[in-house]
């Protein structure tokens, strides 16, 4: 790692992960103040929950960024934003200030809109906002772009203020394990040749040929075994009984769906092709 007058260059991945926990520490203690609230007592409270959070984020700001040039996630890595001229109070109150407000607007635009129309009464100060809004985002993206380019600015107010971000300590190297990930990607690649071939499998085709080779070598007896009167598929009382051309006796949806799923379906019993079906008709002995 180079390393500048106060320290070291900071890598992209710990700047983002600084700047993760530094937004997942705001949400925490948030959520904490949130359930609190929900106390009968300070319901009210939470139609503020906007300006509740501003004045969460100078508490923040207040113990990390004024008092040592750190976010709370920058802290937690051992980094601190410098700038060429120095970091005055002014600048990290600016800072708090354009960082907060941004968030207040985003999360009260719907507020603001509505206010802005009953101001000016102007039909196309929603267009005009929304307008700006991506002209903000699309510039967020763009130093975003630069950030994962140079390393350097990864916000809009650290560009603009000219805050670079540091390591107070010089990086160890990262030795990274691939083994883990050879088997996720060898197991993803069989998972996924495993869906691709099943749709091409015909199960009942190969489990009627299983069948007929397990009873031409006598490990099992025929279903229909002193049974002759039951289906000689699953072995039940035929539902809507069928004869075939062998003269065996099928249930219509087990002999229809084998013979739809094998042209060439022979009988489970006897092991000829079933040519055709007809309706049985049970005729009682006398």
């Amino acid at each position: 790692s180079d390393m500048n007058n106060t320290g070291y260059k900071a890598l992209r991945v710990t700047q983002l992960d600084a700047d993760y926990l530094t937004n997942q520490a705001f949400r925490i203690i948030k959520r904490e103040i949130k359930g609190s609230l929900l106390n009968k007592p300070f319901t009210r409270l939470l139609h503020y929950e906007q300006e509740i959070d501003v004045l969460l984020q100078f508490i923040i700001w207040k113990y990390s960024l004024q008092k040592s040039d750190s976010t709370v996630g920058q802290l937690y890595f051992k980094m601190k934003y410098v700038s060429p001229n120095g970091i005055s109070e002014r600048q990290k109150l600016f800072y708090f200030f354009l960082n907060s407000t941004r968030y207040w607007i985003v999360n009260r635009q719907f507020d603001i809109l509505h206010v802005f129309e009953k101001l000016f009464k102007n039909p196309h100060i929603t267009l005009i906002v929304s307008k700006l809004g991506t002209l903000f985002q699309l510039a967020e993206f763009v130093n975003y772009v630069l950030f994962i380019k140079n390393g350097e600015y990864l916000n809009l107010l650290d560009r603009l203020f000219n805050w670079k971000t540091i390591r107070l300590d010089k990086p160890s190297p990262r030795y990274i394990d691939y083994t883990y990930m050879r088997k996720e990607l060898l197991w993803s690649k069989i998972t996924e040749t495993i869906f691709c071939v099943l749709p091409f499998i015909n199960f009942p085709k190969l489990y009627n040929f299983f069948m007929l080779i397990i009873k031409y070598f006598g490990f099992v007896n025929s279903l229909t075994d002193n049974l002759e009167l039951n289906c000689n598929i699953c072995g039940e009382k035929p539902t809507n009984p069928q004869v075939s051309n062998c003269d065996h006796l099928f249930c219509w949806y087990c002999i229809k769906g084998n013979l739809l799923a094998d042209n060439s379906y022979r009988c489970p019993t006897c092991g000829k092709n079933i040519l055709s079906i007809e309706q049985f008709v049970f005729e009682p002995k006398i």
